[in-house]
């Protein structure tokens, strides 16, 4: 509150009712500012949190990639010599099983 008004309040130069009700809006004003400022840190926090949650993401993410293509190179068969190791006695798509010795 503006010292000149405190001033002028105490040689009763403006009524207490004018006084209290400049106190109580300035009491307001600063409550508000105060609102004001834990709505923006919160914000702000909110979008911290966000922002790792998706940095998170992207790990999981990543690592599951890498799961993925480990388990891929799994189901690769590879010849420890190059050429023809014999002669396939089915093709892709043939009926197996039945066999007998």
């Amino acid at each position: 509150m503006g010292f000149r008004l405190q001033r002028v309040a105490r040689d009763r130069a403006v009524p207490q009712q004018e006084l209290d009700t400049a106190v109580t809006s300035e009491q307001a004003a600063v409550a508000a500012v105060r609102a004001a400022e834990a709505i923006l840190k919160d914000a702000e926090l909110q979008q911290r949190i966000g922002i790792l949650q998706a940095q998170a993401a992207v790990e999981s993410d990543t690592a599951a990639v890498i799961q993925a293509e480990l388990n891929l190179s799994y189901t690769i068969i590879r010849a420890p010599i190059p050429g023809i190791i014999g002669f396939l006695a089915t093709h892709k798509g043939n009926l197996g099983g039945g066999w007998q010795s």
